[in-house]
């Protein structure tokens, strides 16, 4: 990827051009002069004051969505020229997918490649990120021989590897969160529309189960917005969005807090390792050398 949309991507992550320049390494005039190129190219600005630090503008928003589906194309485009690369070398290539969902939190963060490229250093490891949908299409297609995804899918041609247990978390406005702890109580979610990203639904039933055994009314479950904009103004009038961690968001919204849920036990939903059943033997052995490593319950 260009390396001024680089630092401007990075940037607007993290809310701070020191940060990125610590961050990649460059010195921070060099992301000073990214950002104020991109700005006096598009004549907007990407950035505005928030106390004593920044925060990125509606247009900064839409510039990091933007970069990051760029970036989504240019992993698509390395990964075409790896494979040729691999086969004029004569090795064999395996295309990872790793479930990318902005604004969503982690949820293949188990899942370390460089582990498992090293299993075996004769196979040349290809990794792609994209939206869970096109992970289960890719896989369905042929495209890809593994991903991990959220969720546990019954999906024609593949088998399900792995499945590790990643916790809840729930994106609300700061002043829900009790002092000190961190967490939301079940008592103060009852009375809030709760929103459920893709791959997140199956914990409606879940929470249900909660909200009854407290004898507290369940909450209204929604769809959760798509867009970062749509997902702050959903918190900050009163909603909540179950996230997995480390959710975006609340690096571009000081009002908002990443919380855990008030219960006895943490709650937690399942992420995946899917494979192709036509992955080669060798495939099949990395995979069950990197499950014997893994701590994690095998499926």
């Amino acid at each position: 990827m260009n390396d001024r949309v680089k630092y401007v991507l990075t940037a607007l992550s993290l809310s701070s051009h020191q940060k990125a320049a610590e961050e990649l390494f460059v010195a921070p005039q060099t992301i000073s002069k990214a950002v104020a190129d991109a700005e006096r190219r598009h004549g907007k600005k990407l950035f505005r004051r928030k106390g004593r630090g920044i925060e990125p503008t509606e247009f900064g928003v839409a510039y990091l969505e933007a970069a990051k589906e760029l970036l989504a194309a240019q992993d698509l485009f390395d990964k075409a020229i790896g494979e040729f690369q691999a086969a004029e070398s004569g090795r064999e290539t395996v295309n990872v997918l790793l479930a990318q969902m902005p604004l969503r939190g982690s949820f293949e963060c188990w899942f370390d490649v460089k582990s498992f490229s090293e299993i075996d250093p004769s196979v040349a490891l290809s990794v792609s990120y994209c939206t869970p949908g096109m992970c289960l299409a890719m896989l369905e297609e042929q495209k890809a021989d593994m991903c991990v995804l959220p969720g546990a899918p019954i999906i024609p041609q593949t088998y399900i590897a792995k499945k590790t247990f990643i916790p809840i978390r729930v994106l609300v406005g700061k002043n829900m969160v009790s002092k000190n702890q961190e967490e939301v109580t079940l008592e103060v979610m009852s009375s809030m529309p709760l929103a459920l990203p893709f791959g997140v639904e199956r914990c409606a039933v879940l929470l249900e189960g909660n909200f009854m055994q407290a004898g507290l009314p369940v909450p209204k479950f929604v769809s959760a917005p798509l867009s970062i904009e749509g997902s702050v103004e959903f918190v900050k009038r009163g909603g909540a969005i179950l996230t997995g961690p480390n959710n975006e968001l609340v690096k571009y919204c000081n009002d908002l807090a990443e919380a855990k849920i008030g219960t006895e036990k943490e709650i937690t939903m399942v992420s995946s390792l899917v494979v192709s059943e036509k992955v080669s033997p060798k495939v099949r052995s990395m995979v069950e050398a990197f499950l014997t490593k893994s701590e994690n319950a095998v499926l």
